[in-house]
């Protein structure tokens, strides 16, 4: 290993060299781009102003051009406006022409209505002569009718026929009167609508003669106009052959930029390529790195591992010897036992025929029996809720516990089935009632001796919690002082350093918080599993002597042979519970080194 931690160390000089020549040739090449970025600059710059003169003039000349088509859509108006004036003047004068020839016409009727008329007044004169003549007539026929009565018949109807001739003459007259009146009446109103229309004609004149002088003055605007149009045209040209001139100087000065662009993309990719190198050289140091610490902290933790092992077999081997003296003890306390049991056989074959009154008696005892029984009941419910806790705990905390632990658990486990095997061939021999109460206050003192333990054990967590939580703050604080450094660092180098500092910081913060907490859950684990076995194991050594002192005592005070026959089936059925009990407490035991050697 420290012959794997050289060659190492010595890859890692050697790659430490490279990434130096590397950092100096970057910056060599960071050198020349930056110098050839200056040049590039100022010559985008200059592009950028040519640009920016091009971009000015072609706004004046987008400015021109929608001038002229601005004049050029106001002339297209302007024409269409003399156009539409020019039809409209001579729809006007055609206008005038057909009225003009309408008025004509219409002097001509007026002429003519009114020589019809005259020549109507003529004949209504006539005829009115005539009427004037008939009714002299008539009167002077009347004067000679009045002479000539002879003659009258024959006048009669000479009269009768004047008279309807008369008649119709006097109709005809009022029907060329009402004709006459019409006709003037008509006539009138022909010469009314020609006033109107006179009038109108001259306001017609007049309008004809206001656009006449519109249209001169729009003709001239449009010659002005089309000067401007002309001038603005010439203008554009010049300024569209200076843009050509101007584009040709940035297409050159572009091309120019384009080679330049070239050159520096090629010098960037030589620069990324050295950087990739560098990038993979200083991963290859960083992962060499984690391999030397890796094989430190494996042989670290090998030396601590065979440390610990050694410690461990001590302490087994003490305590094998410590069992082994035990076991000792517990054989010939058997051996004496078997002897006692065997007297008391003897003693209880002769008294046979006192059993009636021991039975009496004895029943009187299980009701005692049984109340104990119910009170020893209780006590397996509280025992079995402070087993719930300690599994909980043991759940909790098991996931941290290693694979050394669980072989010390079932070394254990394997002492305490012996003990417990001893134990129970010990409670074959046991004689007494009152070791049953004994032991269940025994039983009652090792919970509550426990629940302080516990308490005591949560203490004891609630203060590793609180060192874990400070370490947590420290490497929260530095974690907090690393990235101002990383923020106050502006060289790349320097952030790649600072940042696999920092890496470094925090892996270091988390493998010691993480130890802190393995060690705050071994420590716990360990003080729980040693309360619980010198529990387990002190109520089993502490009733086995109880029960022994307690039939000695018996064997003593048992003079009288109605007593020891008496306490017999009491003490078999005491017997039997306490088997059950320590049977419960033995399953316990397995329970707890089986979850704790399982959950690792």
């Amino acid at each position: 290993m420290e012959k794997a931690l050289m060659k190492a160390s010595r890859d890692l000089t050697l790659q430490v060299r490279q990434i130096n020549n590397l950092k100096l040739l970057v910056k060599e090449q960071d050198k020349k781009i930056v110098s050839s970025q200056d040049a590039l600059s100022r010559k985008v710059i200059e592009v950028d102003k040519l640009k920016q003169d091009i971009l000015k003039k072609n706004e004046e000349a987008a400015f021109m051009r929608s001038e002229i088509k601005s004049k050029e859509q106001q002339l297209c108006v302007a024409n269409q406006d003399f156009a539409q004036q020019e039809r409209a003047i001579a729809e006007l004068r055609s206008e005038l022409k057909r009225k003009e020839v309408e008025a004509g016409r219409l002097n001509k009727l007026w002429k003519t209505s009114e020589e019809k008329l005259k020549v109507a007044e003529q004949e209504l004169e006539r005829q009115n002569f005539g009427w004037i003549a008939a009714q002299k007539e008539l009167k002077e026929l009347a004067q000679l009718a009045s002479k000539d009565k002879d003659d009258i018949k024959d006048t009669m109807n000479d009269f009768k026929r004047v008279r309807s001739l008369l008649d119709v003459v006097r109709s005809e007259l009022i029907a060329s009167k009402e004709a006459f009146t019409f006709s003037r009446s008509q006539i009138e109103d022909q010469a009314a609508q020609l006033n109107k229309q006179m009038q109108e004609l001259t306001d017609q004149r007049v309008l004809l003669s206001s656009y006449t002088q519109i249209l001169e003055a729009a003709q001239l605007e449009i010659q002005g106009t089309t000067k401007e149009l002309n001038a603005a045209r010439h203008r554009c040209t010049e300024l569209e052959a200076q843009l050509l001139k101007e584009m040709k100087k940035v297409e050159s000065l572009e091309s120019v930029l384009t080679k330049e662009r070239e050159s520096l993309e090629q010098k960037t990719k030589e620069v990324k390529l050295l950087q990739e190198e560098l990038v993979r050289q200083e991963n290859e140091y960083s992962n060499s790195q984690k391999l030397v610490q890796r094989k430190e902290s494996e042989l670290l933790e090998a030396r601590h591992e065979v440390e610990d092992m050694k410690l461990k077999v001590d302490s087994i081997q003490l305590a094998v010897q410590e069992k082994d003296s035990e076991l000792l003890e517990t054989q010939q306390r058997l051996a004496e036992v078997n002897s006692e049991v065997v007297e008391l056989k003897q003693l209880i074959n002769r008294k046979d025929g006192q059993l009636a009154q021991v039975r009496t008696e004895l029943q009187d005892k299980e009701q005692c029996i049984q109340i104990l029984q119910d009170e020893l009941d209780k006590m397996r419910l509280g025992r079995s809720q402070a087993e719930l806790v300690v599994q909980k705990i043991v759940e909790l905390t098991g996931n941290l516990i290693g694979t050394v632990e669980g072989e010390e658990f079932d070394i254990y486990t394997l002492l305490d089935d012996e003990i417990s095997s001893t134990s129970t061939a010990l409670q074959s021999n046991l004689h007494k009632h009152n070791q049953l109460e004994a032991d269940i206050d025994m039983l009652r003192e090792s919970l509550q001796h426990k629940d302080m333990d516990l308490k005591a054990a949560y203490k004891a967590l609630d203060a590793k919690e609180q060192e874990l939580k400070a370490v947590i703050r420290r490497s929260v604080a530095r974690d907090k002082e690393l990235d101002k450094l990383s923020e106050l660092s502006k060289d790349p180098n320097d952030i790649r350093r600072l940042s696999s500092l920092a890496d470094e910081a925090t892996e270091d913060n988390d493998v010691e918080a993480a130890e802190v907490e393995a060690l705050a859950a071994m420590t716990t684990l360990k003080k729980l599993l040693d309360m619980t076995k010198k529990f387990f194991t002190s109520e089993k050594t502490d009733s086995g002597s109880n029960f022994l002192a307690s039939r000695s005592a018996s064997i003593d005070e048992g003079a009288s042979k109605m007593e020891l026959n008496k306490n017999m089936n009491v003490i078999f059925e005491a017997e039997k519970e306490i088997v059950g009990l320590f049977s419960l407490t033995e399953e316990l035991i397995t329970e707890v080194g089986i979850n704790g050697a399982e959950e690792p």
